[in-house]
């Protein structure tokens, strides 16, 4: 509809004879619903990877990492192990429109990848590889053979949501809006929070404010006496 509309207002600076683009009206749009886990959730889920193993301690860095980052897919699949800064716990990412934004890793995120880097045998750059290659192979392999795709993350976490028993149809979204909400509980105010998150409009984050309404009766009868 709003197509259209922007379709009728180039007719008329044509001068063309046609149906004015206000008669058309928008549907509203539904308030916009965000899927986060709570606190319990986030403990079954950062438990379920068998940290004893290589591919267990892989997917358990990424969790974290997406969760206390903020990272989209792409970016992290896209990280090489020379981009990620552990002493410093920073990185730097190419954001729209050729920006570069510095991400923040936590202290315990650094050092799952830290643990995670140190069981890798290889020349590889990426920074998560897959591992379900034969060890025989792997000096031979290029980057790119070897770079987990969008897809691979996608289900891993589905994966261990299912193995935490959340009952959410979780992703790596799931994970970010996590991050938002988990901030705004501990006291995080919204404009660091929109910094953060990159948000161009203050509108766009204040999505992430339902999670403060169970708060406000708290709040009410501190200061209402």
């Amino acid at each position: 509809m709003i197509t259209l509309r922007s379709f009728l207002k180039f007719l008329e600076k044509k001068w063309k004879n046609t149906l004015s683009p206000t008669s058309i009206d928008l549907i509203k749009a539904d308030a916009r619903q965000v899927e986060f886990l709570t606190k319990e959730e986030l403990e079954r889920l950062f438990n379920s990877p068998d940290t004893k193993t290589i591919i267990g301690t892989r997917d358990l860095a990424i969790i974290q990492m997406i969760y206390s980052t903020w990272l989209r897919v792409s970016e992290l699949t896209s990280l090489n192990k020379k981009n990620i800064d552990l002493k410093r716990k920073e990185f730097a990412i190419k954001w729209k429109w050729r920006k570069v934004r510095v991400v923040y890793l936590t202290s315990h995120s650094a050092e799952l990848i830290k643990n995670y880097l140190e069981k890798r045998n290889d020349h590889l750059s990426p920074l998560f590889i897959r591992h379900n290659i034969k060890i025989d192979n792997i000096n031979i392999l290029k980057n790119e053979n070897t770079r987990l795709s969008r897809f691979f993350i996608t289900n891993m976490i589905k994966k261990y949501s299912i193995k935490a028993w959340i009952i959410k149809n979780i992703s790596a979204h799931t994970l970010r809006h996590s991050f938002a909400t988990t901030l705004l509980n501990a006291g995080a105010d919204l404009r660091s929070i929109q910094e953060m998150l990159w948000h161009s409009s203050i509108t766009t984050t204040q999505v992430y404010t339902h999670v403060t309404n169970p708060k406000l009766k708290e709040i009410h009868k501190k200061f209402m006496i």
